[in-house]
């Protein structure tokens, strides 16, 4: 995702972005807020960059998004709602529907909600994992339990098999120098 970011950024340091790099933000930051306050509509010399740097926004939201998706899907399909929203209101600011100010604000707004959206992923996710790991624990304490039982019932059984019994032994000679034994356990 880096390599993507570090492309789009080089694209939007091109010289022919100078003109509207006062007024926009490639990827918004602390300091944009203070872009909500420009009052002025396009310019007709504007509207070609506004056009421009709504491709390089819809293409590199795109390819952002498509990355995240990968690996969070409900995450990816937000950045593109949330790309697509810009990009929209960039339209509107080409069109003069609204202005510089107008659009910062409503980008901040959209960006804002697609954060909300992205902290609700991931606490619906944390919570998921927190409850699997919870069924996980649970399902090795009750294996380890029940080990434990089965080797108390095997262990039970082996001392009832070992528990040394009586035995006695009756010999009688036999005539010949021996004996005749006979042994009975209980």
């Amino acid at each position: 995702m880096a390599e993507v970011r570090a492309e789009c950024q080089a694209q939007w340091d091109a010289p022919e972005f100078a003109p509207i790099r006062n007024k926009v933000e490639l990827r918004p930051t602390a300091e944009g807020g203070k872009l909500r306050f420009n009052e002025s509509y396009a310019t007709a010399a504007e509207l070609p960059l506004i056009a421009k740097f709504r491709d390089l926004l819809d293409e590199c939201g795109s390819r952002t998004a498509n990355i995240v998706f990968v690996t969070s899907p409900s995450i990816g399909a937000a950045s593109i709602r949330s790309t697509n929203a810009v990009v929209e209101q960039l339209e509107n600011l080409r069109r003069k529907r609204i202005t510089w100010g107008e659009f910062n604000t409503r980008r901040y707004a959209i960006i804002n909600g697609r954060a909300e959206t992205t902290i609700r992923s991931n606490q619906r996710r944390h919570e998921a994992d927190m409850r699997d790991a919870q069924r996980s624990r649970e399902r090795m304490l009750e294996d380890a339990t029940r080990r434990n039982e089965e080797a108390m019932r095997r262990n039970e059984e082996m001392l009832r098999n070992s528990t040394p019994k009586q035995t006695t032994t009756d010999c009688t000679p036999n005539g010949f120098g021996g004996f005749n034994c006979h042994s009975t356990q209980w």
